[in-house]
């Protein structure tokens, strides 16, 4: 005999969740955000909606109230960053789940009952976390050099035997609306020069990511080429291709050369989606990283749509699509409001372990994210917050070592760059307003946490007084990078 499916809980037994998404100046994201959290599949009488404006200059307050009037918005009257516009709309809902969700993403209609039966399921689950998916699908473009300038060992000044194929300035989707950023895949070198002369070295077959919005559409990309290294022995050929398909061959010189190529629909159906988070993962120094990201030859790689289909227990999670449990936060409290942005997801994940909760990672809930919408990825700002709140987060909460060898390790590395920036700033090279500009960065990080040190440490020790797990269960979550 077949059994049965099981029956629905009916609307009322699914408990209250209040979705809040942040914003700050992105009412461009906010159309399709709130779109897409129309469609989900969650009893409408049981799911509160919260738009929280950090206050914007793009009149996304006015734009809210009279286009979506059924959203409840809370304007705020300063920008208090995800912490501090988090914070405020968990404190004006008083639902038994609050989920975090940032405006630059667009979830599945069946994103939410996931989260909330994993929450459900057992009690000292403090968070559940989707399986955050980059917002565009990724179309490799392979960039060939069929003939190269000339070998590395013989560019004047260059003896680190790497294969050089071309140097490329720029690439670019035409006509982009929201700023989606083509990526170097696989096979180039850092970035050399700066400013307008700024570029990238590609080894003899390298691979660029376009990003594909909506497949079965054409798409155009335009690369500039930096041309040549000083008086190139020939002019390089590059072929350029998706698939087997070559799309153009072009010859590069000394003279920079742009190159516009328009991509047939059928063949951004080449496209698949990467894994940007499914849970965070903790790594030896402090640092953390997105679980399903990976360093291969020194190239940032994700794994494909398809990998991480268990649903599992994981040391943190990122704030992006994050379903909180109001009783945890009524125990730990809520986000620190001193980190504004970045890291406060995994503090509050620190503080939870030390409490005895548990982060879930849920693949049935899937979003897609389009990562840093508003901050911009590798921004000033980006940095500064990035670089600052790890190290608060490890005075606050890691062992005496680790917060000491990560301080101790920032100082060396500072003081080491103001060195070598003295040095190129004596000899003139243009290196030195570049090396500079990472010295400033670091010094202000550097007295940021020394001002906050007194309050860090004040929490410190009413974290550990109130802690039920000790350090080595939570450094046992620490994996090798």
């Amino acid at each position: 005999m077949i059994p049965s499916p099981p029956t629905p809980p009916a609307p009322e037994a699914w408990p209250r969740v209040a979705v809040l998404i942040l914003n700050y100046n992105g009412w461009r994201f906010m159309p399709g955000c709130l779109e897409a959290l129309a469609a989900t599949d969650y009893p409408a009488e049981r799911l509160e909606i919260v738009v929280i404006d950090n206050a914007s200059g793009d009149g996304t307050v006015a734009q809210m109230r009279a286009r979506y009037p059924e959203v409840r918005t809370l304007a705020l009257s300063e920008n208090t960053g995800f912490s501090g516009g988090n914070n405020a709309g968990i404190r004006a809902t008083d639902t038994p789940y609050v989920v975090l969700l940032n405006n630059d993403t667009a979830v599945d209609p069946g994103w939410l009952k996931p989260l909330v039966r994993a929450a459900e399921a057992d009690p000292r689950v403090g968070g559940c976390g989707a399986k955050l998916l980059y917002y565009y699908a990724d179309l490799p473009l392979k960039v060939r050099v069929e003939r190269s300038f000339v070998p590395a060992r013989d560019l004047p000044g260059n003896g680190d035997g790497r294969v050089l194929g071309v140097r490329l300035a720029a690439a670019a989707l035409s006509g982009d609306a929201i700023g989606a950023q083509v990526g170097y895949a696989s096979g180039w070198y850092d970035r050399e020069g700066s400013g307008d002369a700024a570029y990238r070295w590609s080894s003899d077959e390298a691979v660029l990511s376009l990003p594909v919005g909506v497949p079965n559409a054409p798409l155009e990309v335009k690369l500039r080429f930096a041309g040549g290294p000083p008086a190139p022995l020939q002019p390089a050929l590059v072929r350029l291709a998706i698939g087997d398909t070559t799309l153009h061959t072009v010859e590069v010189g000394a003279e920079p050369v742009e190159v516009a190529l328009a991509i047939p629909a059928e063949l951004t159906l080449h496209a698949r989606r990467a894994i940007q988070n499914a849970g965070t993962e903790l790594l030896p120094g402090g640092y953390c990283r997105d679980r399903g990201s990976y360093v291969e030859g020194g190239v940032e790689r994700h794994a494909p749509d398809g990998a991480y289909e268990r649903e599992e227990e994981v040391f943190g999670l990122c704030g992006a699509a994050l379903l909180l449990r109001r009783a945890m936060l009524d125990e730990i409290g809520l986000l620190d409001d001193r980190f504004f942005m970045y890291y406060e997801d995994i503090d509050l994940c620190w503080r939870g372990r030390f409490a005895g909760w548990k982060f879930m990672y849920v693949p049935a809930a899937v979003v897609r994210h389009i990562h840093s919408g508003s901050s911009g990825e590798w921004s000033p700002l980006f940095r500064f917050h990035v670089e600052r709140n790890r190290l608060l987060m490890l005075v606050k909460n890691a062992p005496r070592p680790l917060a000491a060898g990560a301080v101790g390790g920032y100082l060396a590395d500072t003081g080491r760059w103001a060195w070598r920036s003295l040095r190129a700033l004596r000899q003139g090279r243009r290196s030195a307003a570049a090396s500079w500009a990472f010295v400033r960065n670091n010094t202000r990080v550097l007295a940021s946490l020394l001002a906050a040190t007194p309050a860090l440490l004040r929490q410190r020790r009413r974290i550990r007084r109130q802690a039920r797990i000790d350090d080595a269960v939570i450094l046992g979550w620490m994996v090798k990078p």
